[in-house]
């Protein structure tokens, strides 16, 4: 059983997202607590109002992309490279709790319903990142991390309208209407990549 360090454990770090500083729509906290020299928990809450850079993720037609979550997670960090150095190495295992709301966009020329355009719900995924912090003068931390989850969906997108018509398009990498309605059937499920920037202060005692 881990036990909690008497240093360590009263060592906190509470960081945001320096995305949310380019663009306010998109704002998240996190907060660490390290348990010992190697392992910490984390938590995080998020949200995104902007589809900027979710072009490949979302679907054809979008007209608004919001999405919240929470997130709870463990963090190892790789023997040799300890907390409080320069430079530390780490692995995340993480579990994900994701509300998102899919708008498309209305057609003038097309009486489909709003229930027919609209797809909203919660959405679970395990995910894994691996990444490494900077830490500059024992307080302040930048770090990154990259990796995959894996969303498995709890709400109908089904009732997506199946108008031919909506979802053809000239664009030639979008010219098949089966596919494009497929990509908003699919929406929050399965394989995507993940992405973690965090700019903070760590709390507490500094280590001896």
């Amino acid at each position: 059983m881990t036990t909690i360090s008497p240093t360590f454990g009263q060592r906190q770090e509470l960081s945001v997202s320096p995305i949310g500083f380019i663009e306010p729509k998109n704002q998240l906290v996190h907060y660490e607590r390290y348990v010992n020299v190697r392992h910490s928990l984390t938590a995080s809450l998020a949200y995104n109002g902007s589809t900027r850079g979710h072009e490949l993720l979302i679907p054809y037609r979008t007209e608004r992309f919001t999405n919240a979550r929470a997130v709870i997670g463990y963090r190892y960090y790789f023997p040799g490279v300890g907390i409080g150095d320069d430079l530390t190495v780490f692995a995340s295992a993480r579990a994900v709790v994701d509300y998102s709301l899919l708008k498309l966009s209305p057609n003038s020329r097309l009486n489909i319903p709003t229930d027919s355009l609209r797809a909203a719900g919660i959405s679970l995924a395990p995910e894994l990142l691996f990444g490494g912090k900077v830490t500059l003068g024992n307080r302040v931390t930048l770090s990154g991390a990259i990796g995959a989850q894996y969303m498995v969906k709890l709400f109908q997108t089904s009732q997506l309208t199946q108008a031919r018509p909506y979802w053809e398009s000239s664009d030639s990498e979008r010219g098949d209407w089966q596919k494009n309605r497929q990509q908003a059937v699919t929406f929050r499920q399965g394989w995507c990549p993940s992405f973690l920037i965090t700019m903070g202060i760590i709390l507490g005692k500094r280590p001896k």
